[in-house]
């Protein structure tokens, strides 16, 4: 039997949109998954909070050999970017690290600084529709521009009380926290998701970065979440412009590129669906098939049977009928019927 094809996985997905990195740049946040650089071509050195040992020690469910260690320790929440020069990278990957921070405008900003024109920046956010951040609302843009224009460092209470109260907490194989102190503690240091999104709902956060602070994103590739099977992030390949054009043009231009790739992505989903429909009426059909051939099957066992049956009848009347005692017994009995 044929099955209906198959979306990508997450890894495939994601060397999608790593064939737009060429030359060095940096990793941020690589953790215990530094991202693969397959292509060739590419080089990243890896920025981090924390070392190898400190990460060991906070992500006890994690084995410790499978964190990297970082060439740069840096507290982006606090320094950002602030130990590299302006247009030094030729690319930025930024997977699962932007939702941690406090303050994400300033840094997309601060990688833009870093980028050289014509830079990438190739981003992977978790949808918070299919993460454990589900039962909570979308950060809303405003609070972010208020939160960059306070220069917000330090991850408060609020913001805490917010996760604690819509995510189930895991400790990892480590002992729960004792009291509210040591929890809230133990979060800033493990790191919660301050801000979450859907694809869609980020796409506006950009979008303000073009119009009001003067960064000229290209939207270079995008894959949604339903591009992947059993998928639970969105990437996008942003491109530092190499010309820069008025805001509202860029904007426009980003528009329409994000709404081209959606449709792109709708087609794509509409046609698997519509051959997963197609495969499932043709097994529908299958089965009947072999239904049928299942009763043609017995019929035909059972004529056999009576054919067989005929033929055995026929091997004990056919004597009897040529030497005339079947006439006979035939008269006798109807004369004892009369």
């Amino acid at each position: 039997m044929n099955s209906a094809p198959k979306l990508l996985d997450s890894a495939h997905t994601r060397q999608l949109l790593a064939r737009t990195l060429v030359g060095t740049g940096l990793e941020l946040g690589p953790g215990e998954s530094p991202f693969p650089l397959t292509l060739g071509g590419a080089t990243a050195r890896y920025v981090d909070r924390w070392s190898t040992e400190d990460n060991a020690r906070l992500f006890r469910e994690v084995e410790a050999a499978r964190f990297s260690e970082p060439n740069f320790l840096v507290d982006l929440n606090k320094d950002r970017l602030s130990a590299f020069e302006d247009e030094s990278q030729d690319f930025v990957i930024a997977s699962h690290i932007l939702e941690h921070l406090v303050e994400p405008l300033g840094q997309l900003a601060d990688i833009y600084r870093v980028l050289r024109p014509g830079g990438t920046l190739l981003l992977f956010l978790p949808d918070r529709r299919h993460t454990f951040d589900r039962a909570r609302q979308p950060t809303p843009l405003q609070h972010l521009v208020v939160e960059y224009e306070q220069g917000v460092t330090e991850l408060d209470e609020a913001h805490l009380d917010e996760f604690i109260a819509n995510v189930p907490e895991d400790w990892g194989d480590a002992a729960p926290p004792r009291d509210r102190a040591e929890q809230l503690e133990r979060h800033r240091q493990r790191s919660i998701h301050v801000h979450c999104w859907s694809e869609d709902e980020f796409a506006e956060v950009l979008l303000h970065q073009i119009r009001h602070m003067g960064l000229n994103w290209e939207l270079v590739e995008r894959l949604g979440v339903d591009d992947v099977a059993d998928g639970i992030e969105f990437g996008i390949a942003l491109r530092r412009a190499i010309v820069a054009l008025p805001a509202e043009v860029t904007a426009a231009r980003f528009e329409q590129v994000w709404a081209g790739l959606t449709a792109r992505t709708d087609a794509v989903r509409s046609m698997s669906e519509q051959v997963s429909k197609l495969q499932h009426e043709l097994d529908e059909a299958q089965d009947q098939l072999r239904h049928q051939q299942l009763e043609t099957g017995r019929l035909v066992g059972a004529l056999h049977a009576a054919q067989t049956s005929l033929a055995s009848h026929e091997r004990v009347l056919g004597p009897l009928r040529r030497t005339g005692v079947l006439s006979l017994i035939r008269r006798t009995f109807a004369r004892g019927r009369k």
